[in-house]
Parts: C-alpha cells; structure tokens; sequence
C-alpha cells in the first residue's frame, strides 16, 4: 500500500508543472488514494491512536519516510514559494491528518466537512507566502 502510494506521490512531484500545481497534485493524489481506500485511512486513524501494536513499527518505516520525501520535495523546489519561517513538517501533517480523518469519516464525511474537499485550497493557503 505505501509502496503504491510513495510511487504515485513521486510522480505527482516529477511532473513538469509549476511547483504550486505540483504542490496540488500531491495533495489530490493523496487525498485520492485514500478517497478510494476509505479503510486504510480508517486503519491509519486507528494506529496513530493506539501507537503501541504492529502498527506502529509501520508507520515508523513506511509513513514517515513519505514525510521526509514530501518535506525535501517542498524544502528544495519551493524555497522562494514558501513562507518565511513555515514549519513545513507541521504544515504537510496538518494538510495530511486532515485528509485522513475526512477519508476515515464515512457516512459523517459530508455532515462534517460539506460536499467539497478544500484540502488543496488549504495546503496553497498554509504553505505559500502568495495564492
């Protein structure tokens, strides 16, 4: 699962668009990937709470080095994009859990967050200095 998505997440940041719509891609890649696989972010939610199973030893080896590739992608190809003194690891997690919880949320999904995912308007707002 995270083998498959690492790959679509590389592609998505080697594209020739412009950074910002690269930044976007990311973000709608990801928040496809668990819009078509509601239970992995449902299990996600479940051992980020727990963080003491076998889960655990998973996200440590497999989620956290998405993160870091994530993080490098926007530290190096998006310096003058950034804004100044961003915590960008926070910023991708804030944009990330948000994504998680709206996929794990099932039938409470469009109760709680309407029928629109902002999550890419969000990411442009949290990590550029300029929309």
């Amino acid at each position: 699962t995270f083998a498959r998505l690492g790959a679509a997440l590389m592609t998505a940041m080697a594209g020739r668009l412009a950074f910002a719509e690269r930044v976007d891609a990311v973000v709608d890649t990801y928040a496809s990937f668990l819009a078509d696989n509601p239970a992995h972010a449902q299990i996600l939610v479940r051992e980020l709470v727990d963080a003491q199973g076998p889960g655990r030893d998973i996200l440590l080896g497999e989620v956290v080095p998405l993160l870091d590739l994530i993080e490098r992608f926007l530290r190096v190809e998006g310096l003058a994009l950034l804004r100044p003194g961003l915590p960008v690891r926070a910023a991708i997690l804030q944009v990330a859990s948000a994504i998680i919880l709206r996929s794990a949320s099932g039938a409470l999904q469009q109760p709680l967050w309407g029928p629109i995912d902002h999550a890419r308007a969000l990411a442009r707002l949290l990590l550029f200095k300029e929309v």
